[in-house]
C-alpha cells in the first residue's frame, strides 16, 4: 500500500512541528540555564548586570546563529520575572 500526497504531506508537517517543539525546548532549556548561571555568576562576583558584564566578564560565547543581544534581554527578562515571583 502506498501512501497518498495527503498523507505524506500530514506526515510531513507532523515531523517539522515535532522538530520545532523538540528545538523551542531545548532553547528554553539554554535560556532558563544561562540565567541561572548568569545570575550566581553575578552574586559571586559582586558585578552588575550589563551587556557588557554578560559578553566580556562572564564570557558568554553564543551558539552558532544565536543573537547575544537577544539571549541577554532574555535572560534578564527570566531573572526580573522569576524576581517579581519571589516577592
Amino acid at each position: 500500500m502506498e501512501l497518498t500526497d495527503e498523507e505524506k504531506r500530514v506526515i510531513l508537517e507532523r515531523r517539522k512541528a515535532k522538530e520545532q517543539a523538540e528545538k523551542r525546548e531545548l532553547d528554553t532549556r539554554h535560556l532558563l540555564n544561562t540565567a541561572f548561571r548568569f545570575l550566581y555568576w553575578l552574586d559571586e562576583n559582586g558585578a552588575g548586570a550589563t551587556f557588557s558584564t554578560f559578553c566580556d566578564d562572564f564570557e558568554y560565547e553564543a551558539k552558532e546563529g544565536e543573537d547575544r543581544s537577544r539571549l541577554y534581554k532574555n535572560v534578564m527578562e527570566v531573572i526580573g520575572v522569576a524576581r517579581g515571583l519571589t516577592r
